[in-house]
């Protein structure tokens, strides 16, 4: 039987490699790395790493190294079916295995929504910037301090306020009505009334880039103000961000993400050039978001509403963020303001001030609990106590959370011990076991080709650019033609994860000789100029291969062959001597 892809990337995306592998490793971050000793070998010095922006582990001493389903293929001896399973069932992912056909189906059907819901994004966009009846939603955006710029970044659109528009448009499209019954964009009384009517479509893009799923803004009165897609199978609102796709580079580069509460907060924040900002879709922030986040971060703000909805989702949201090893921050807003708020009524500038003024997780919880409880009495200090003591237990870290400890029994002028009396005991890890290592010598010489396909394993954000020059020049190597290929199909699968990549690779030599080069950082400072110096390097190569060939015809030319083949010879070299002192200038 084969499990879908999607059901693989959707374990994937849930899992936190660093919360399965500390099963059975103790872990210590240093920067951006996870280090421990290696449960696959005797070692009294760490060299076992797992990088969660990666999803990977790797151990520089026994070279075993890979995705989470490998740690899991390894540490309990499963084949990679059982791992997928198993992870399956720790995460929560339903894998129905009981027909394969089946599973057939379910993919196509995903395939089928995806494309959908691409298409359909498309369309409101289009409508918004295009069609007159949708003067009044433009009108809405721009008036919220939105520019033309940023609507178009995020994708946003219109849907007309007509009830079986969107029913016979994709009815046009060829549709069958039992599939728009599951699509999500229908009302469940009436296949042709659409739940989107005259509504600013906000679509929800994944990390992936994929549209999944709408968040509709009513512009009339008498409904909702917001109507959100239900889940589909390629939707869960659980597990997705508003604007992750957006915010995902400079979380990156920054290490920290902004958490607002809805999508015209999120606008707003890019708006005024805080584009690390994303926000729950219609429901409280979630673990499996936090741990989609500690990905990529390893610092949070948050910035909620100041009414007291907003303060009970900071708290949560402090202690979930904690609990995945993410050192929080608020911003405090006072009450009735929000993001969107602030830019319309105040502008950019007071935006970007008020997300400077950011208090500690800690001190924001404890300030709260004090404003509301007191400290003079016994029963307000205990209140106070024991408010604390989720938000305490959560902390990962055994150095902050003693310093809260201590922070908050001098605030409340009691003794440690009563405090920590309160805490609950931690959990036991389970053991694992040690096996004896497997020394094994990658022999792979990396010519300039591999080098390149390596780094866009890594970043493959840069596939089209590539994909032009191994259309134009072809490629030689051919360890880097099986590694753009394998990347090539993860990426027509929708799938950009590394781990998807290096499972396509079948070649083991090859997938162990990229996992040591993913573990190694060594594409992770200026990866677009490397792909780029690369590209300029093979590019030259392959003219200066062409104009060999050519001068080699000329020198080989003989009056019989006629004054137009040589004619036609000298006018192609000319072109590549042309090109070449473009390239190297």
């Amino acid at each position: 039987m084969r499990i879908p892809e999607n059901k693989i990337q959707e374990i994937s995306d849930r899992a936190s490699i660093v919360d399965i592998v500390g099963e059975y490793v103790s872990l210590k971050q240093k920067g951006d790395t996870f280090w421990g000793c290696c449960p696959f070998h005797n070692e009294k010095t760490a060299s076992f790493t797992v990088t969660e922006s990666k999803n990977m582990f790797y151990c520089f001493g026994c070279q075993k190294g890979g995705s989470i389903f490998n740690f899991i293929m390894e540490i309990e001896h499963m084949s990679f079916f059982d791992s997928v399973l198993h992870l399956g069932s720790k995460t929560g992912v339903q894998i129905d295995l009981t027909d394969n056909v089946e599973d057939e189906v379910q993919a196509s059907k995903r395939d089928s929504l995806l494309n959908m819901y691409e298409k359909s994004c498309g369309s409101f966009s289009y409508i918004l910037n295009n069609v007159e009846s949708a003067v009044k939603a433009k009108e809405y955006l721009l008036g919220r301090g939105f520019s033309k710029q940023i609507i178009d970044e995020f994708r946003i659109g219109y849907a007309p306020a007509q009830w079986t528009w969107l029913y016979n448009f994709f009815k046009s499209k060829s549709y069958s009505d039992e599939f728009l019954r599951y699509s999500g964009f229908f009302s469940k009384k009436s296949i042709e009334v659409s739940i989107f009517v005259d509504r600013v479509m906000f679509p929800v893009i994944n990390q992936h880039n994929q549209v999944v799923a709408f968040s509709g803004r009513a512009l009339s009165e008498g409904g909702p103000k917001y109507i959100n897609s239900p889940e589909t199978i390629i939707y869960h609102k659980g597990s997705t961000l508003f604007g992750i796709n957006l915010a995902l580079k400079e979380i990156r580069k920054s290490k920290t993400f902004l958490l607002c509460e809805g999508n015209l907060d999120v606008v707003a924040l890019h708006q005024v050039g805080l584009s690390n900002a994303v926000a729950p879709l219609g429901t409280a922030f979630t673990e499996p978001q936090a741990k989609l986040l500690k990905r990529y971060a390893d610092k949070g703000i948050i910035m909620f509403d100041g009414d007291s909805a907003g303060i009970k989702a900071t708290e949560k949201a402090c202690i979930i963020l904690e609990r995945v090893g993410i050192a929080a921050q608020v911003v405090s807003l006072g009450s009735g303001l929000d993001p969107a708020d602030i830019l319309k009524e105040s502008g950019a500038e007071a935006l970007i001030n008020v997300c400077k003024c950011t208090i500690n997780s800690f001190d924001y919880l404890l300030e709260k609990l004090l404003d509301n409880f007191g400290r003079e009495s016994p029963e307000s200090k205990e209140s106070v106590a024991k408010g604390m003591l989720p938000y305490i237990n959560s902390i990962i870290s055994d150095v902050r959370k003693e310093a809260c400890l201590k922070n908050l029994a001098s605030e409340l002028g009691i003794s440690e011990l009563s405090v920590l009396n309160e805490l609950a005991s931690s959990n036991r890890k389970p053991q694992y076991k040690r096996h004896e290592p497997k020394h094994d010598v990658i022999d792979i010489y990396i010519d300039k080709e591999l080098f390149l396909m390596c780094a866009l394993v890594i970043n493959c954000e840069f596939y089209d650019k590539v994909r032009l020059f191994v259309e134009e020049y072809s490629l030689i190597s051919s360890n880097a033609i099986t590694v753009f290929n394998a990347i090539s199909s993860s990426l027509k699968d929708g799938v950009s994860s590394i781990e998807s990549i290096i499972r396509r690779v079948d070649s083991a030599e090859l997938s162990k000789l990229l996992t040591s080069i993913c573990a190694s950082n060594e594409f992770d400072d200026n990866p677009g100029g490397i792909i780029i110096d690369s590209l300029f390097f093979l590019k030259k190569k392959a003219i200066l291969k062409k104009i060999r060939e050519i001068e080699s015809g000329i020198a080989n030319f003989r009056p019989a062959d006629g004054s137009d083949v040589l004619s036609d010879l000298l006018h192609k070299k000319a072109k590549l001597d042309e090109e070449l002192v473009q390239i190297e200038g």
